[in-house]
């Protein structure tokens, strides 16, 4: 009996590591995101519809860390934002905050260089081998669907335009019926408009810092994501 009482008790000292460990495991494990609920009223929609943009437009700022290199805590980085927009507090005095948001910005303008290069790089890789029609401003433009007659001043067409990442992520798509082939146009569109006419398709192709200044992308984008401007006129 004495035996069987000293197996059992091993079994259950075995069994206390298991689950300890099991358990420590566990704690390490990043916890499930719960599916938001549908937002109902309007102050519920348009709440929700503002965290979202809050939240996508520090998406860049946080990839941008990331890619520099730089460690933080998601956590804390949760409760940081949660806090302030809670209480207005903050649990570290504003003297350290400076000066950690300081040395942070600078160590991102330091690698910005060789970011911007890695990105040309996958520009380059990505468009070998093809010949453009043209490179205007750092956008090097590509035939689609070519046809004989190009536009001409004044000529009304219908333009769909999609503009997205390398990555896949939308910044733009519409279409829009008979607009006028003029210099009223944004810049981009005319630029593409120029390269084609009636039936025809062009697709240009850079980095976003080369269109930023005449092509309005959203706070997401970083200066290094690779852009890809598709037209199409009917």
């Amino acid at each position: 009996k004495l035996a069987s009482l000293n197996e059992v008790k091993v079994m259950q000292q075995q069994n206390i590591v298991k689950l300890t460990a099991e358990l420590e495991a566990a704690k390490k494990q990043p916890a499930a995101v719960v599916a938001a609920a549908e937002p109902k009223t309007d102050a519920e929609r348009d709440g929700y519809m503002l965290g979202q943009s809050i939240a996508s437009n520090a998406v860049v700022q946080l990839q941008m860390v990331k890619d520099t290199g730089l460690t933080i805590s998601i956590d804390q980085l949760i409760a940081g934002f949660s806090t302030q927009l809670q209480t207005g507090t903050s649990v570290m005095n504003s003297e350290e905050m400076s000066r950690r948001y300081a040395a942070m910005q600078e160590t991102i303008n330091k690698k910005m260089g060789s970011l911007i290069e890695k990105g040309y790089d996958q520009l380059n890789k990505h468009l070998e081998q093809r010949k453009a029609l043209v490179t205007q401003n750092g956008v090097r433009w590509f035939a689609v669907k070519t046809v004989k007659a190009k536009l001409i001043r004044d000529q009304q067409v219908e333009v769909s335009v999609k503009v997205s990442t390398l990555g896949g992520k939308v910044i733009n798509d519409f279409a829009d019926d008979k607009v006028p082939f003029d210099n009223n146009l944004p810049p981009m569109l005319y630029e593409g408009m120029s390269l084609t006419g009636a039936g025809g398709a062009v697709e240009g192709w850079a980095l976003a810092k080369d269109i930023i200044e005449r092509e309005p992308l959203p706070p997401w984008v970083a200066p290094y994501d690779v852009i890809h401007y598709q037209l199409a006129i009917k």
